[in-house]
């Protein structure tokens, strides 16, 4: 019954309804995309965590399908209904299995091993090759590193000798140096290493195998040398299409590049194509402290001011409907094929695409049912994207803008005005400046509103995967974003005239620089204002996924519904859970001394009983970033934000380049080292000490038969080199701790070595449960002589890939166990309280 249809008494009742009543009145729209994409995600779930065989699915799908035919043919249409998503949450657990777990039987996959193995392998190259720059390590005394190019192969033989093997799948190829004339679409004859990719070594550590695999890729085919890959044949002309693609994008990124200064060319290439390659480490870290990190990855807000810039040009143009909606959208599909299709841009124009379809009919979409149309392309494209952080924090803040909506829309009765009107004043021209300041204040309200929303459904996310928190942001983002709309604007016609109309691109470009620096220059300043970030250990997985679950249930379930009341209830006792649950842990009796994998380096985190920490080194040869970001994992995972006490063994960079950036992310109670590290003339140790002096860090000085007093239960001892020594070497004069508990002892020895060595060995002799094989293993420290001085029943070797555990094993007999952090990653060892010792091998769980 329309309005007009109304008799006067109708419409006297009518408004005197209250409001809930008013509310519960109004018919919800229907979301049936919403239920076939959740049942479509829960099957992918089900199957990554609960596998069934192939035949399986297909069986459950057929009769899943087979029952909803049934049922709504027999006019039962809610159990039709519920048979409907349990037909597609059987699709989905078909589809992901198919991706995830089927190969042949001749994949290249079934050829790789652990270790390197030299082959030689033809393929033909499926996406753009890149060159990663390097990075140059502003810590003096890292091995320098090189550009490297990346790109996918396809393999299609393996050859050995005269043999040549017909194989199927996918490799990464990272060549060192850069690839010439090779372009997508070519077919290569590659020679080098290939290998399984590693898994995650370390507690909370990247697992670089999941990783690739969710992209399909099965090893990873490294080379030293261009020269090692030559093309056999340019590509067919079916390669044309995706062979410009790339060419224009390498086009783009040129343009930016020459246009603009080196310093905002970087930003401007990540914010327009998504490329952030070029972005520095601190930069990336600017944007993440400020909580602007949107901004600068390419998403949906990208998509959406691009969108409203076409469109606004199209009507001002005064094109029809339907050519302006034809031409948005397909301007958008072109630009989600130039950024390389990424996942929250191509959700984003679906979406659009759902939205702008409906135009020319006045048919406005529903944001739930676009957002689940877009879900379900993106799944059905590749179901690991389900698993993946920034597709989830893409669809987690459309989720957000939808529960402020909805809401919003709850509590509006429909004979409400969208805006109250602003007051009248005297003159026309008060009368206009209270229009601007009134619908100034109605864009800041509700723009923090908004922000607010969005921040409270992706916070929990961003904290348990980037261990950080920005408040900040909410200050900020409502604020720079119509600085960093314009920007966009700007920068899109910069790439259009810059191609087409060249001499329109100069004054473009300058406005464009312009806006990048004063966007920059916010984004540091944001960045270091102290309150602004918090770093955090962040929730657990189990709690995230409870949380998201009530949160939606209370969101977005029918108002008047109990999904809705126990939904709300359910989700404030969560959140008092969450907050509770750290301080009703019991106090751990039992101490963990876990030995990570950094490659030929050293990071030893020591947790002791009472809720204290010690560090023992912390530093790699190749990337000091590596070890920077697996001591933080390991320390965000034991729960902690804060390590007591550092002890650096000694002056050799790879046992020390990490510790500052450890001193931004992490509280330091202090640093313990010997006073020969206090060598100024080594510019990696000036450095080091001029980083600990500006974050006011303590540094102590130590030697033999000194003590730390971290905890009373565990006597941690200092037992070389003397206060007063000074051996030739810096390996000679490296640190040797130990560490007893409940009977128990840890010896760790750093590089120890030579008259270092000798010294210890002339001390009287000791019972050591678990010893850190010295100088990473190598058998000039690790003699016959050490093994019957502590007679060690567990021998660990920090090291990388050339370990000599099969000689240690020779040297230190049948009665110690040699275990390598290569090897077996992470290896923890935990003594209980009642001095029961177990080991634990991260990479052999």
């Amino acid at each position: 019954m329309t309005r007009s249809a109304l008799t006067p008494s109708a419409t006297t009742a009518e408004s005197n309804v209250s409001g809930p009543a008013m509310r519960s009145s109004i018919p919800q729209p229907r979301s049936p995309v919403v239920a076939a994409a959740s049942g479509f995600a829960a099957g992918i779930v089900l199957d990554a965590y609960f596998p069934v065989s192939l035949l399986t699915w297909h069986a459950l799908l057929l009769g899943g399908w087979m029952s909803w035919l049934v049922a709504w043919r027999m006019g039962r249409r809610r159990t039709a209904a519920y048979l409907l998503c349990a037909a597609c949450l059987t699709a989905g657990g078909l589809r992901h299995h198919w991706s995830q777990s089927i190969s042949t039987a001749d994949n290249i996959r079934l050829f790789a091993r652990e270790s390197p193995q030299p082959v030689r392998i033809t393929g033909r190259v499926i996406s753009s090759p890149e060159v990663i720059p390097k990075r140059d390590d502003s810590f003096p005394g890292t091995i320098p590193h090189y550009d490297r190019t990346v790109c996918e192969v396809a393999c299609q033989s393996l050859i050995s000798g005269e043999t040549s093997i017909q194989v199927t799948g996918k490799v990464r190829l990272e060549v060192n140096g850069h690839l010439l004339n090779i372009h997508v679409g070519d077919s290569v004859d590659v020679a080098g290493l290939l290998s399984r990719p590693r898994g995650a070594s370390n507690p909370g550590g990247f697992d670089y195998r999941t990783y690739l695999q969710r992209r399909g890729i099965d090893a990873v085919l490294r080379s030293d040398f261009p020269d090692a890959i030559r093309k056999v044949d340019t590509a067919p002309l079916s390669w044309l299409p995706r062979q410009k693609l790339a060419a224009l994008r390498g086009e783009c990124e040129q343009l930016l590049t020459n246009r603009l200064s080196p310093r905002v060319a970087p930003i401007a290439i990540a914010l327009l194509l998504g490329d952030r390659r070029e972005v520095t480490d601190d930069m990336q870290t600017a944007f993440v402290e400020s909580g602007t990190m949107h901004f600068l990855a390419l998403s949906g807000l990208h998509v959406g001011i691009l969108a409203l810039l076409l469109w606004k040009t199209c009507r001002l143009l005064h094109l029809s409907t339907l050519s302006t909606s034809v031409l948005v959208v397909t301007a958008l599909i072109g630009y989600a094929l130039l950024t390389g299709s990424r996942p929250p841009v191509v959700r984003a124009t679906v979406m659009a695409a759902i939205i702008f379809c409906g135009q020319p009919w006045q048919r406005q979409g529903q944001l739930e049912n676009s957002l689940a149309a877009a879900a379900l392309c993106l799944l059905l494209w590749n179901p690991a994207q389900l698993f993946e952080v920034g597709p989830q924090l893409s669809f987690l803040s459309v989720l957000g803008i939808a529960a402020y909506a909805r809401l919003q829309n709850q509590w509006r009765s429909p004979d409400d005005d969208d805006e109250p009107a602003p007051p009248k004043l005297g003159s026309p021209l008060a009368q206009q400046i209270g229009r601007v300041l009134h619908v100034s204040w109605m864009w800041i309200r509700d723009g923090y509103l908004l922000s607010l929303f969005i921040w409270c459904f992706t916070v929990p996310l961003i904290a348990a995967n980037f261990h950080v928190v920005s408040p900040v942001g909410l200050l900020i983002n409502v604020l720079l974003l119509p600085i960093v709309a314009c920007v966009l604007w700007l920068g899109y016609a910069l790439l259009f005239c810059g191609l087409l109309l060249p001499p329109l691109a100069t004054p473009i470009a300058f406005l464009f620089e312009l806006g990048l620096t004063a966007l920059l220059s916010t984004v540091d300043i944001a960045g270091r204002w102290g309150w602004g970030h918090w770093y955090v250990p962040g929730p657990p997985k189990w709690w995230l996924g409870g949380l998201y679950l009530l949160l939606t249930a209370a969101l977005f379930a029918p108002p008047e519904g109990r999904f809705n009341r126990w939904g709300r209830r359910g989700l404030l006792c969560w959140l008092v859970l969450g907050l509770a649950a750290p301080t009703l842990q019991p106090t751990d009796a039992k101490l963990r001394c876990t030995f990570l994998s950094v490659g030929h380096g050293c990071a030893i985190y020591v947790e002791l009983p009472g809720g204290t920490s010690l560090l023992y080194d912390a530093g790699q040869l190749h990337d000091s970033r590596r070890t920077e970001r697996t001591v933080e994992n390991a320390v965000w995972a034991s729960g902690r934000t804060r390590i007591d006490a550092v002890v650096l063994s000694h002056a050799d960079v790879d046992h020390f380049n990490a510790l500052p950036g450890l001193v931004e992310q992490l509280q330091i109670g202090g640093v313990f080292c010997s006073p020969t590290l206090l060598d100024m003339r080594q510019p990696a140790v000036a450095a080091l000490f001029d980083k600990l002096s500006a974050a006011n860090v303590v540094v102590r000085l130590v030697g033999t038969e000194d003590r730390l007093r971290l905890t009373d239960e565990v006597e941690i001892e200092i037992l070389q080199p003397a206060a007063d020594a000074a051996h030739e070497t810096d390996n000679a004069n490296s640190l040797v701790v130990s560490i007893r508990y409940r009977g128990r002892e840890i010896l760790l020895t750093g590089d120890l070595e030579d008259l270092g060595l000798r010294k210890l060995l002339d001390s009287k002799p000791r019972r050591v449960d678990v010893l850190m094989a010295p100088h990473h293993g190598s058998l000039n420290s690790n003699s016959h002589e050490l093994a019957r001085w502590c007679r060690p029943e567990w021998v660990i070797v920090s090291g990388g890939r050339r370990n000599s555990t099969a000689a240690l094993e020779t040297v230190y007999g049948s009665s110690a166990t040699v275990l390598s952090t290569w090897n077996s990653g992470a290896i923890t060892v935990t003594i209980d309280e009642e001095g029961t010792l177990t080991i634990d091998e991260f990479a052999r769980r």
